[in-house]
């Protein structure tokens, strides 16, 4: 579904199409702060930028009811608070996080399920990464 320019002019804003974003522009989504936590029962949470979040995607993990949506970033790129994690300092490492719908604002966590959708839909088509040869 393609992005509407939000006006006539040349502004580098976007609209994300209506349903998904409630007028929410591109750019602030990719600029909203969302609570990320290494695992989808734990307490401990951080904040991230959506323009950081990569390789998005659905995920069930052991023990919950349903899938959730998972990304991956750097641990240099965590706003706020803490995940758990051994870092030295010397070299940011990528974390795995889940990001949970009950604390993400609606149009960003539609964005994000849109994104995660999107992943899904590739991946079931890709090439394989081998082949068996005889």
């Amino acid at each position: 579904m393609p992005f509407e320019r939000a006006s006539s002019s040349d502004s580098p804003l976007y609209r994300i199409p209506a349903g998904a974003g409630w007028g929410f522009t591109t750019r602030m989504i990719e600029d909203a702060l969302v609570a990320v936590q290494n695992e989808w029962n734990g307490w401990r949470t951080a904040m991230v930028r959506v323009a950081h979040l990569e390789n998005i995607h659905w995920a069930q993990p052991f023990g919950a009811r349903r899938p959730m949506i998972h990304a991956i970033v750097s641990c240099d790129r965590l706003v706020s608070g803490d995940i758990p994690h051994q870092c030295d300092g010397a070299a940011c490492h990528r974390l795995a996080v889940c990001v949970l719908k009950s604390h993400t604002q609606p149009a960003v966590f539609a964005e994000l399920s849109r994104r995660a959708d999107a992943a899904a839909t590739v991946s079931i088509f890709s090439e394989p990464e081998f082949h068996l040869t005889a």
